[in-house]
């Protein structure tokens, strides 16, 4: 499940970030960058958040943390970064990049639903972070 897919995401982010699929910032115009720019710390925000919620949720399921302690610590999650939608202009970028920062929304988005049916709450709201 969301375990696996964020295993891949992962993996993928890892391959992004490695470069093999060279892009070159500057040989962007300007608008072009700062849409890139502003696309990849959501992109690094998201799969952090991500990351965090998934190593909760398995130390819970694993029964390394209470339920009570896996409520508790979602307050360091920064859901707001799972929330925040690619912007239409991602797809003028790289489409390794551009598959990237969707699949990553759509894990978030099943995280937030998964999350918020498990707690009954809005984790996105204002009051959380």
């Amino acid at each position: 499940g969301d375990d696996r897919e964020g295993d891949q995401l992962m993996a993928d982010a890892r391959s992004h970030m490695s470069l093999r699929e060279a892009i070159d910032p500057l040989a962007m115009d300007s608008a072009l960058q700062l849409v890139y720019v502003e696309e990849s710390m959501k992109l690094s925000r998201r799969i952090v958040a991500i990351i965090s919620w998934l190593t909760l949720a398995s130390k819970f399921l694993d029964g390394q943390i209470s339920y009570d302690d896996f409520k508790a610590s979602r307050r360091f999650v920064e859901f707001r970064a799972m929330g925040t939608a690619v912007t239409p202009d991602v797809s003028l970028l790289p489409e390794g990049f551009v598959g990237l920062a969707s699949r990553s929304y759509e894990l978030a988005s099943a995280i937030l639903k998964l999350d918020k049916d498990t707690f009954s709450e809005d984790p996105a709201s204002p009051d959380k972070n």
